[in-house]
């Protein structure tokens, strides 16, 4: 199964994708990601691994973006092959294709003539494909790796401060949040001086212990156009207490609050303490 998967925006960028909720998004992602060369995907660990629910899985299969395969969360991703063909040197046939319907085979042109290198279904699939084009993969990727290090030699040459360090040069083996303030990796003025990028990246780096990826980046970086650092701080500490280091928790906390018209930490506050007035005056006896 290769480790690359394509994702068209044909597919993300649509009606029907972008009113789902961002977990349902998210689980999209990850099932695609994980998918093998036929389609096809276990989703339970997924569901474990991101911190998601079966309703997720439930709203994707009412949306035909999947296809239950069996009673035991194995899924057909539906539009997998309109963003994916497997080169024939790389593609590996699914445990579960003796489950696949002749729908779900029909973009696969493996299943309409023999798969084999040169062959004309090759040629379809990867048009560009060719000994030259092989030979020019090689040199890219030898190039890639040179660029690589020169941009590693250039970051660390541009490191001038506590927060580059921490940024460019994270430890995952440390666990920063039980001995360090957050102040003392990001600076006093984390929540002002700070971009979107270094503010997002570093608490996640600082309560999760973890790398954020991109599609988290933008994902909260909308969020912070209608509620304060402050807020979304707090949301990440209430998941890091809750042991729900994912981006699905952290968006369900915002949508909680959200419905509660909370954008700021100062209305959080008012309404924790409203809230803990009116269970005091429950309390009282008459």
């Amino acid at each position: 199964m290769g480790n690359r998967r394509m994702i068209s925006k044909t597919v993300t960028q649509t009606q029907r994708f972008l009113q789902m909720p961002l977990e349902s998004q998210a689980l999209y992602f990850h099932l695609i990601q994980n998918s093998d060369d036929d389609g096809v995907v276990e989703a339970f660990p997924i569901v474990r691994m991101i911190g998601a629910n079966e309703d997720n899985l439930k709203l994707l299969n009412a949306k035909n973006f999947i296809r239950p395969l069996n009673d035991e969360m194995v899924y057909f991703i539906i539009d997998f092959f309109e963003q994916n063909q497997i080169k024939s040197n790389q593609y590996k046939p699914s445990r579960y294709q003796s489950l696949l319907t002749n729908n779900e085979t029909a973009n696969n042109l493996r299943f309409k003539e023999k798969f084999k290198v040169g062959s004309n279904v090759e040629q379809v699939l990867n048009p560009n494909i060719s000994q030259d084009n092989i030979s020019q993969d090689n040199i890219s990727q030898e190039n890639e790796s040179q660029e690589k290090i020169i941009e590693d030699r250039l970051v660390e040459s541009k490191i001038t401060s506590k927060k580059d360090i921490y940024i460019y040069n994270f430890d995952p083996t440390q666990d920063f949040s039980k001995n360090t303030k957050i102040e003392d990796l990001l600076g006093e003025n984390y929540l002002t001086d700070l971009s979107d990028n270094e503010f997002i990246t570093g608490l996640t780096y600082y309560c999760f212990n973890r790398q954020a990826d991109q599609y988290e980046i933008n994902t909260l970086k909308k969020r912070l156009n209608t509620i304060d650092r402050k807020l979304l701080e707090k949301a990440y500490y209430l998941a890091g207490l809750n042991g729900a280091n994912t981006l699905a928790y952290i968006v369900t906390i915002l949508d909680r609050w959200k419905e509660l018209d909370i954008n700021t930490i100062e209305e959080l506050e008012k309404h924790e303490y409203q809230r803990e007035q009116a269970r005091d005056n429950a309390d009282v006896p008459f």
